[in-house]
C-alpha cells in the first residue's frame, strides 16, 4: 500500500479511491489498514462474485455484509462504497439487484460509484438511478457507449453526460474518474477522453 500511494503522489495525484477484490466482514480489518496506509478516502469493492448474485437473497446477504463492512470503514474514518457492472441490472424475482442493494444498504455506511457505462449497457438510465436514490451516488466512472454498447471515446457515444453530472451535481457526486479499457490505443484513447471532459462546462 505505501508503494501504491507513492506511485500516484510521485506523479503528483491524490489517491482519494481504490478498488480492492470483494471481501466479507471478517476480512475488513487487514483491507481497511492497507486502504489507511496507502491514504485513500473511499474504499470500493467492485464486483460480486457469481455465487453471491444467484438468487435475491444472495443480494440481500451481499448488502448485509456491506453494512458491517461500512460500520468498520467508518469508525476507522474511511469511507465504503460499491461499484456495479451490467449484471446487477438483470431482472430477478421482479427486482432489479442494483436497486436492492441500494436499498438494503444503510445511506451512512454505504455509497455507491455508477459505472456510467455499465448503467447504460445494464439498460438503466443514470440520471433515473441518481434521482431514484437521492444521496446515494458520491462518485462516477466516465465512460462512453456506442449504440451497440460496446466502448467509445467519451463524447462520441451516446451517453448524455451533460443531463447526468448536472443530476449528480445536484445530488451528492464528490468525484468522477475517466476510465478506458480499451486497450487499442491506451493513452490516446485517455487523453481524448480527458480532453473532451476538461472542456466541458458541466464537468
Amino acid at each position: 500500500p505505501s508503494e501504491y500511494k507513492q506511485a500516484f503522489s510521485g506523479q503528483g495525484m491524490n489517491l482519494v479511491a481504490t478498488h480492492s477484490s470483494y471481501f466479507t466482514a471478517a476480512e475488513a480489518p487487514k483491507m481497511i489498514d492497507a486502504a489507511k496506509t496507502a491514504g485513500v478516502e473511499y474504499l470500493v469493492i467492485p464486483y460480486t462474485p457469481g455465487d453471491l448474485r444467484e438468487t435475491l437473497d444472495g443480494y440481500k446477504s451481499v448488502a448485509a455484509n456491506f453494512n458491517a463492512i461500512g460500520e468498520q470503514c467508518k469508525a476507522a474514518g474511511l469511507k465504503f462504497g460499491y461499484h456495479n457492472h451490467a449484471f446487477e441490472f438483470d431482472m430477478m424475482e421482479g427486482r432489479v439487484p442494483l436497486e436492492v442493494l441500494i436499498e438494503e444498504t444503510d445511506k451512512s455506511l454505504v455509497d455507491f460509484e455508477a459505472d456510467l457505462f455499465w448503467v447504460n449497457k445494464g439498460g438503466y438510465n443514470p440520471v433515473k438511478l441518481i434521482k431514484k436514490y437521492p444521496g446515494r451516488i458520491s462518485m462516477f466512472h466516465v465512460k462512453d457507449a456506442t449504440k451497440e454498447t460496446d466502448e467509445a471515446t467519451v463524447g462520441e457515444g451516446v451517453i448524455n453526460f451533460k443531463s447526468i453530472f448536472k443530476a449528480g451535481k445536484k445530488d451528492t457526486l464528490k468525484y468522477y474518474f475517466i476510465e478506458d479499457e480499451r486497450t487499442d490505443n491506451p493513452f490516446g484513447n485517455i487523453k481524448a477522453d480527458f480532453d473532451y471532459i476538461a472542456a466541458q462546462k458541466f464537468a
